[in-house]
């Protein structure tokens, strides 16, 4: 029987679906309904329906009975246990009513609001506060935690709370109770608890009704919250956030469930590679003859080796870059903070997540990503049978891998997560383990790049990033914050959070249909690429070669996970600010647009040095650090001038506080492009040991610099201890590259001080002009970041024509590699126009030459007529 390629696809699909299906929260269907203490509470409260409502719903223990008005309270009173208040402003007589209720053993909550603030009677008449006067909050509010042995404290993740923003300041002076919780700057009292008499009373300072403090409304642990406070007024025994069946965390059915699933998955892909193991004993079928296949080898210019292929290729999705940036930063920094995902503490639960488990997907990937890339590329020129395996090994070892990372982040983890602080972050946690299984959607990406077919590799990267991510991302984020609407376990916000991290699973399935179109457009077959024919020999070289550059990289999720718990310790509001994190590196990670661009050089360098080619090793050096800093110096020097202007501008007054980390991450992503290319380049000569060094170095000194700079400097702190760190990796990384794999002349005019006058110049002009025209709203924000972003390209090609960044020779290779980019020649025509009308005038054009640049192309040549045909 064979299988076709559909028939492998939809059958994977219906399978996660279904696993999916199995472990996908199901809110009220799958609560525990566990043996608990019956309370009839008295909820005055005069606001429409909202947070507070929705939480007093959720346990059918509580037996809520609403008043919107009320007289002579004291006549209800014998039927409750508990009156929970919602700024709700009662008359003297129902105030002493209401104290005797207490003093009897009766249980109070009270959650203030304005009505409260304004006539605060009810709290100076029960002994809450010693003075009758109370006052409206002027800063907003950090909550910080001071009696570590009240429950409340030991059962929540206080420093996961958002900002207060709209609460009643009550000065600890003036409180007469037990201050659970204070503001952290003010200290002013925002949770108070009190024993009257026989009873006790529980106060929050936080104002509950619409519109005010939303985001606390949607907080995790909020629901939970407001059920504690009845039960500790109560006087009853409060249940573990992980054991109450109404917290949003995975309970016992949903590990069922999520197990079940996985099970069902790891039966299908053993049964596939068994079948697969078996089809590979027989003769492998391909599309074209190996004749045919050399043809093509003569008149691609693909095919040929030079840097035609990384300039040319880069420069395709540059422009494409170029003309999205607009859309894509007014879709990231206006449409999406202000319309998508209006909640900053769950784009920071998100980008929590992604980095918190970055460590364990890095360590199961074991480097074979990158090894199957690094022996592609070598195997490719002469050996192309061999090069397949690389890939085969990289497909079912991502599939295999996945299997375990699912049952040890979404299975263990759903038990495992919700009794630790990050209880509230368990459904994400599982949510984003899918994007592991199986694993290999990103496959054709990285083939791509290993084949140098750089125009393949890079319009794919383009679209995955502002086409399928935004698209899948934003899809779900909607889709989920409906449902979270509709299961006030969940809530919008935390709906949200799941369906950022289900979106990019989807983004993920886009990219492989779509980079599986262009794989099979070249002639070649998908099902080929599931044969075993790998063997012992390539499983050693790539898991010898992964094990190092893991036992390097892993060291920066492991540094970051160290660092978000220096965080979690010295930083209140850390999910917020983790939101304000993303927003800012977001901006600032344009310029790592670059790394497209330094990618390409992995292939080539394997390629030239595996092959002792060393002029051409040398020129791919040079040439790349040289556009590296042409690229770089230009994006910095223009974010520099637009950038924090176009975030206050477009993002609006909620995201303001991201503004204070554009600087010093601008100077981080400038010293990038060093760290970038000389992995790639030590990736690509194979001495991952040496790039596993170099990472412990910049690693274990910006854990230092974590450890001096958080307390003191908060989340600037953590972009002041990673410039550092990675100045010291730069310059570590090109000693060690100029010592024992290239060393060309520096070419120090045109690689670095050309591009680099020519930044400053930019700069200049772009400052003065956003003098003149920005005015803070956001047609005028939009308008700069155009300018900055697109139009100074150019006009910063003629000045670095003018400083003498090219000479004959490299402004002749960018003129070729220009009238090779299709679709949207117009741009990159213009570009080297510009570039070389301002040479024409440059004192400086051809006087610092690149002068190794003929003998590099004749060892390019020799390489190209070496090449085998691939048959896939």
């Amino acid at each position: 029987m064979r299988l076709k390629m559909h028939t492998f696809v939809i059958s994977l699909i219906l399978l996660m679906l279904i696993a999916g299906s199995l472990s996908f929260p199901m809110a009220s269907a799958n609560v525990n309904k566990e043996d608990s203490v019956s309370l009839d509470v008295l909820f005055l409260s005069g606001y429409p329906k909202n947070r507070v409502d929705e939480a007093l719903g959720l346990d059918p223990s509580l037996n809520v009975t609403k008043k919107a008005s009320i007289s002579n309270l004291s006549t209800y009173l014998s039927k409750y246990d508990v009156v929970f208040i919602l700024d709700f402003r009662l008359s003297n007589s129902d105030i002493q009513a209401l104290k005797q209720f207490v003093t009897d053993g009766g249980g109070l909550v009270i959650f203030m609001g304005l009505n409260l603030t304004y006539n605060p009677s009810l709290l100076f008449e029960l002994g809450v506060i010693k003075t009758n006067s109370v006052d409206i909050n002027t800063v907003v509010g950090i909550t910080s935690p001071v009696d570590d042995n009240s429950p409340f404290v030991k059962n929540i993740a206080w420093n996961s709370i958002p900002e207060t923003y709209n609460y009643t300041s009550m000065a600890r002076d003036n409180v007469l109770g037990n201050v659970v919780l204070e503001e952290d700057t003010t200290r002013d009292a925002l949770l108070i608890t009190q024993d009257l008499g026989n009873g006790r009373i529980v106060t929050y300072a936080g104002w509950m009704t619409s519109p005010y403090n939303r985001e606390i409304g949607l907080w995790p642990y909020f629901t939970y919250f407001v059920y504690m406070s009845i039960l500790y007024s109560a006087q009853q025994p409060i249940p573990e956030y992980a054991d109450w069946p109404y917290s949003p965390v995975p309970h016992e059915k949903d590990t069922i469930m999520i197990g079940t699933g996985i099970l069902i998955l790891a039966m299908f892909i053993g049964s596939l590679f068994i079948y697969f193991r078996r089809k590979s004993r027989e003769p492998i079928q391909v599309s074209f003859e190996e004749k045919e296949a050399k043809k093509k080898i003569e008149k691609d210019v693909w095919e040929k080796i030079g840097m035609h292929r990384q300039i040319g290729g880069f420069l395709y999705s540059f422009f494409i870059t170029l003309i999205l940036v607009i859309p894509y930063a007014v879709l990231t920094s206006l449409v999406f903070p202000r319309y998508i995902m209006p909640f900053p503490q769950a784009a920071g639960w998100y980008n929590w997540t992604t980095n918190f488990f970055l460590a364990l997907w890095t360590l199961f990937d074991v480097g074979t990503s990158t090894a199957m890339v690094k022996y592609f590329a070598e195997y490719r020129v002469d050996q192309p049978h061999i090069a397949v395996r690389y890939v085969q090994l990289f497909i079912w070892w991502q599939m295999l891998s996945g299997l375990c990372q699912l049952f040890l982040v979404a299975f263990l983890g759903s038990i495992f997560f919700s009794r630790t602080f990050l209880a509230y972050l368990s459904w994400i946690f599982v949510a984003h383990s899918i994007i592991q299984f199986p694993g290999m959607l990103l496959v054709f990406s990285y083939l791509f790049q290993a084949m140098q077919r750089l125009d393949y590799k890079q319009v794919a990267d383009l679209l995955y990033y502002s086409f399928f991510t935004i698209f899948g991302q934003y899809s779900m984020i909607l889709i989920f914050r409906e449902w979270g609407k509709s299961n006030p376990i969940f809530g919008e916000a935390l709906g949200a959070g799941i369906g950022y991290a289900v979106g990019q699973y989807v983004a993920n399935w886009m990219m492989f249909f779509f980079t599986l179109i262009l794989f099979k457009r070249m002639g070649f077959r998908f099902l080929n690429l599931l044969r075993v024919d790998f063997g012992k020999e390539e499983i050693k070289k790539a898991f010898t070669f992964g094990g190092k550059w893991t036992f390097g990289s892993i060291w920066v999720p492991l540094v970051w996970f160290f660092q978000m718990y220096l965080l979690s310790i010295w930083l209140l509001n850390y999910s917020a600010w983790m939101g304000y994190w993303g927003l800012a590196w977001g901006l600032t990670q344009i310029v790592s647009v670059i790394s497209l661009f330094l990618n390409g050089f992995l292939p080539g360098i394997s390629e030239s040095y595996s092959h002792k080619k060393q002029l051409l090793t040398d020129l791919y050096v040079s040439r790349g650090l040289k556009w590296a800093n042409y690229l770089g110096f230009w994006l910095v020097s223009s974010l520099f001038a637009v950038g924090s202007r176009f975030i206050l501008g477009a993002a609006g007054p909620v995201w303001a506080t991201a503004i204070i980390l554009i600087p010093p991450l601008l100077v981080f992503q400038l010293l990038g492009p060093y760290s970038w290319f000389g992995d790639n380049i030590f990736a690509g000569v194979g001495r991952t040991g040496t790039a596993a060094a170099v990472w412990i170095l910049e690693q274990g000194l910006r854990a230092m610099f974590l450890v001096i700079f958080i307390p003191m400097y908060g989340m600037l702190g953590v972009v002041y201890a990673y410039i550092p760190a990675l100045a010291a990796k730069d310059a570590a990384v090109w000693i060690l590259v100029r010592k024992y794999i290239s060393r060309p002349k520096p070419y120090w005019w045109q690689i670095f001080i050309a591009p680099g006058l020519a930044a400053i110049l930019n700069y200049l002009w772009l400052e003065a002009l956003c003098w003149v025209i920005w005015d803070g709203g956001m047609p005028s924000s939009v308008l700069i970041f155009f300018i900055g972003t697109f139009v100074s390209l150019f006009i910063y090609a003629f000045i670095a024509g003018v400083t003498g960044a090219w000479d004959k020779n490299t402004l002749n290779d960018l003129d070729l590699s220009t009238r090779i980019v299709k679709g949207i020649t117009i741009l990159s025509r213009l570009m080297y126009k510009m570039s070389a009308w301002g040479s024409r005038i440059s004192p400086f054009f051809n006087k610092y030459p690149i002068d190794i640049y003929d003998d590099a192309m004749r060892e390019a040549e020799e390489l190209t007529k070496e090449k085998k045909a691939l048959i896939i």
